[in-house]
């Protein structure tokens, strides 16, 4: 496979993966936007803590707006997670890629190469802390 055609199959792979995290951080802004309007018993000030400034503003969007701002904001993260995975990649012979799984915050990509068959895998942790820091996502790439 060609440098393109390796990245074209890497995101074609992880798509459906990025769109229920989509879908999963949509759901998520439109029940805090709920939550603040009503203020539930306090829990908006609890939700406050861990909602970045950005995803606060995006809540005072219509519901259209809003999916439309997180799939652009979701296509790319899968272009660069995609672009970091053929960059470890561009190394090899690829042959085929395939999805091998995924759980909450793991996905796995079986690479079939010259070499024989490598693991490409994504590991993510919830990040965010006392005090200043809001809460996010970390990340990282292995090959192996």
């Amino acid at each position: 496979m060609t440098q393109k055609e390796t990245l074209q199959k890497i995101i074609q792979e992880l798509t459906p993966v990025y769109n229920k995290a989509r879908d999963a951080k949509y759901d998520f802004l439109i029940n805090a936007r709920e939550a603040r309007s009503k203020d539930f018993k306090g829990k908006w000030q609890s939700l406050r803590k861990i909602i970045s400034k950005a995803d606060q503003s995006l809540m005072d969007w219509g519901k259209d707006v809003i999916l439309e701002k997180l799939t652009k904001k979701y296509n790319l993260y899968l272009e660069n997670i995609a672009t970091k995975f053929t960059q470890k990649l561009e190394n090899l012979d690829v042959l085929d890629i395939e999805y091998k799984k995924f759980s909450t915050f793991d996905i796995e990509l079986l690479v079939k190469t010259t070499e024989g068959t490598k693991s490409l895998s994504i590991n993510t942790v919830q990040a965010g802390g006392y005090n200043i820091q809001c809460f996010h996502y970390r990340t990282t790439l292995r090959l192996k």
